[in-house]
């Protein structure tokens, strides 16, 4: 199952999540919204149990979870993403995996893992803002079905084509949950447009990133530095008019 939101509120967010000039604090904002917008669109099929409550009236028959939920935020990138869903599901539990790319191979090396067995949990859900080759996600879901786990969902922000593919390929059984899916294409390392470029360092506001840098000095493009115009959509009346276009940053 591949899910992209098409909600007219998402659509709003990620114009303004896109802008190369969106400051670090709105950026977090602006992932901790629509983050949680998809944390509620993942859990929609999750299993619930009938249970009685004592209003101020009456007793009523209402519902609660019956399964275990838990997420596993990639380091670093998936932090942003883990505060909403566990805003949003205080009782969820939170897992961890580490990985980093190989700039000889382009392929993910696992460094840090603290991931759950079947028995602790019931759905996992992998968290991951940027979907670019998909490597990082078809490894992380390997290792969570070697310790037994089956009900595993993605979640991310954007993604491209070729890493929806890859995954897709990789674990058809894994629902894929975005708020947008771009174009793809781009020399090594593979990327794509418009994207929001560097979403960790524009979230961590890093020193080493180009986003940043960008942002602290006055706001021209850097050296080997590409921008891309996109057509968005956003709220009439707000900082966008509908169907704006927009630029944006890109690698």
């Amino acid at each position: 199952m591949l899910f992209v939101a098409d909600h007219p509120l998402i659509l709003h967010k990620l114009s303004r999540l896109r802008q190369k000039d969106t400051p670090p604090p709105q950026f977090r904002e602006l992932v901790y919204e629509i983050s949680q917008y998809l944390f509620y669109e993942a859990t929609r099929d999750v299993e619930v149990r009938a249970v009685k409550v004592d209003t101020p009236l009456v007793t009523a028959e209402c519902h609660e979870l019956a399964d275990r939920v838990g997420i596993v935020p990639v380091l670093r990138a998936g932090l942003g993403m883990a505060n909403a869903m566990l805003d949003a599901l205080r009782e969820a539990s939170a897992w961890h995996v580490g990985m980093k790319r190989d700039h000889d191979t382009w392929e993910p090396k696992t460094y840090y893992r603290n991931l759950p067995t079947c028995e602790k949990v019931d759905v996992l859900l992998i968290l991951d803002p940027m979907l670019a080759t998909g490597g990082s996600a078809v490894e992380t879901i390997a290792l969570l079905k070697a310790e037994g786990n089956k009900r595993i969902k993605f979640v991310g922000l954007i993604a491209s084509p070729e890493g929806v593919a890859r995954l897709r390929a990789a674990h058809p059984d894994v629902p894929v949950i975005l708020a947008a899916m771009d174009g793809g294409g781009g020399e090594p390392p593979p990327g794509w447009t418009p994207g929001v470029h560097q979403d960790t360092g524009r979230y961590w506001y890093s020193p080493t990133s180009v986003a940043s840098a960008n942002f602290r000095s006055t706001h021209q493009p850097p050296l080997r530095h590409w921008q891309n115009t996109f057509t968005c959509t956003s709220v009439p009346g707000r900082t966008l008019a509908s169907g704006s276009r927009i630029s944006t940053s890109t690698r």
